[in-house]
């Protein structure tokens, strides 16, 4: 009896489930198609990566505006958002734009005079002493404000307090270290300092161009500590505008027993002032090369984008910095409420008034996955009484609050990695789909499949039956086509048209205005036959 010359040419169509997890690994544009982890995405819109799912992000709420009476004036860009805090529980919260600083602290529209334009890019500092818990505040431009509880104060060489020997508004920065106060100015190699557990009198000049061999202005101070609290590993750094940056251990910067240079590296140029988040005991830079933690960026004598903590979205870093270094908006800011790291990231669209728009690139720092928030342009942003605040034109918002943006929609997408569900020698036909989502309320779904890494292919027109009354499908129905209640989606299988192939993704689009929405994973049933 002949047999088959090749035994790999019998055909057997077998039926195959297979469960993947949600990508939970985050968005990842730096590994190929073919090697990217079943758990990542090669987009993640909206979606917050945790260690056991993907959810969509909470919404915003308009919380104050400043507005002006003049109908034919308009209302300045906020651009600062300053927070105060004092141990006896007052917190203020405050708006800055080119007309000042306004205290918002109630959520009130404002109505301001508009005076003068200036500079609205505020920063600031707490101090606290003796006298008291303080807010020092500036921007390069305005002389410095102090803020105690009950007032501000303009300050300079008569005020009281006095701050002389320096003229307060060419500061751009400032930490405290040590118990004194490190300040860095406009157009200098040099810093500042005042003394021990002072908020006012004489500053000192401290010389560092003879260190630096790139040259530049110091754009920044911070401190450093790798033992995440008080110490013999405390550090200051001071960054420069052409990514140099200098490590200083000591306590007296006026005495060489007490003060030293630890040394002086490279990281790439800084992108804004707001170029420094403490998480945990690290510091994390923002600079043109990627999101650096200095523990890891002083190790090596070059920068090395494998380390950097940006790494798995690098290649969209790049772009963005290629395409707007120069704009306003650039910042990095850890907020502890949802372990998250947020770097803000203005771009330009094509719109008739040409407006500032910005993404966020966002982590979640307890296992380092990466996604992107759309929805939320913003200018700054900032933290105040735990919560997370952003202003855009002339309006602040707080996020990651409600199931809405403002009165729309919350939309996430996603694309998981191209998998071979189970088999890299057989080509296969994925029958049915099965997401596991969790749902408190309505919400409408979306969804498709790449093949054989054929992004974003046509989808044939189909429909079917199943979860509740409808479905929709990528790039073809409308939003709202579908919309479900319940606790738990799982109790049933969806058709979804594809080709025969090898690698297949799953594009899955959410948006809701009512629900909170977790992604679990997602099962599949698939029919292979055939050696490829």
């Amino acid at each position: 009896m002949r047999q088959p010359a090749n035994a790999k040419q019998a055909i057997n169509f077998v039926a195959s489930n297979f469960n993947i997890v949600s990508p939970i690994g985050g968005w990842n544009v730096i590994d190929s198609l073919a090697n990217m982890p079943a758990t990542d995405a090669l987009f993640l819109d909206n979606f917050w990566p945790t260690p056991t799912s993907v959810r969509l992000r909470k919404g915003w709420v308009e919380y104050a505006s400043l507005e002006v009476d003049n109908p034919e004036v308009q209302a300045h860009d906020i651009r600062g958002l300053l927070s105060y805090s004092s141990p006896n529980g007052m917190k203020r919260l405050f708006a800055c734009d080119q007309t000042g600083i306004y205290d918002i602290t109630e959520g009130e529209h404002i109505t301001i005079d508009p005076a003068p334009s200036t500079n609205g890019a505020w920063r600031g500092i707490s101090v606290s002493n003796a006298a008291g818990n303080f807010l020092f505040a500036f921007n390069g431009v305005d002389k410095a404000q102090l803020f105690n509880g009950s007032t501000w104060t303009t300050i300079d060489a008569v005020s009281s307090p006095p701050l002389t020997d320096l003229d307060s508004s060419s500061i751009v920065n400032a930490t405290v270290f040590k118990s004194r106060v490190f300040l860095v100015i406009v157009e200098s190699l040099s810093f500042y300092y005042l003394g021990v557990n002072a908020i006012s009198g004489k500053v000192t000049e401290y010389p560092l161009g003879a260190i630096f061999d790139k040259g530049g202005t110091l754009i920044a101070c911070e401190t450093w500590s790798l033992d995440s609290g008080e110490g013999i590993d405390d550090y200051i750094i001071f960054i420069t505008s052409e990514g140099e940056v200098a490590v200083y251990q000591g306590t007296d910067p006026s005495s060489a027993l007490n003060w030293a240079l630890v040394g002086v590296y490279y990281i790439g140029r800084p992108l804004s002032y707001s170029c420094a988040t403490k998480v945990g005991g690290d510091l994390l830079l923002l600079t043109v090369q990627g999101v650096y933690p200095l523990s890891k960026a002083l190790q090596s004598a070059t920068t090395n984008k494998q380390i950097a903590t940006s790494y798995k979205i690098q290649p969209a870093f790049d772009f963005y910095v290629s395409n707007g270094e120069g704009f306003y908006g650039w910042q990095i800011l850890f907020y502890p409420g949802a372990t998250m790291l947020l770097v803000n990231v203005p771009f330009k669209r094509d719109d008739p008034n040409n407006f500032l728009y910005s993404y966020q690139f966002v982590m979640n720092t307890t296992h380092n996955s990466w996604c992107r928030f759309t929805g939320m342009a913003s200018e700054v942003w900032g933290i105040f009484d735990n919560r997370l605040f952003f202003a855009k034109h002339n309006i602040v918002y707080e996020a990651l609050v409600g199931d809405k943006d403002g009165s729309n929609p919350i939309r996430g997408k996603a694309k998981q990695a191209f998998n071979t569900l189970g088999s890299s020698q057989y080509n296969k036909h994925v029958k049915l789909v099965k997401p596991i989502i969790e749902v408190n309320g309505g919400m409408g779904l979306k969804l498709g499949f790449d093949v054989d890494f054929k992004v974003d292919t046509a989808l044939n027109t189909h429909s079917t039956n199943t979860f509740a009354d409808s479905i929709s499908y990528w790039d073809q129905d409308i939003w709202d086509n579908a919309v479900w209640t319940g606790n738990l989606i799982n109790a049933n299988w969806v058709t979804i048209p594809n080709n025969v192939g090898m690698w297949f993704s799953l594009n899955l689009a959410i948006e809701t205005k009512d629900a909170t929405i977790s992604w679990i994973s997602t099962q599949y049933s698939t029919i292979s036959g055939g050696y490829i």
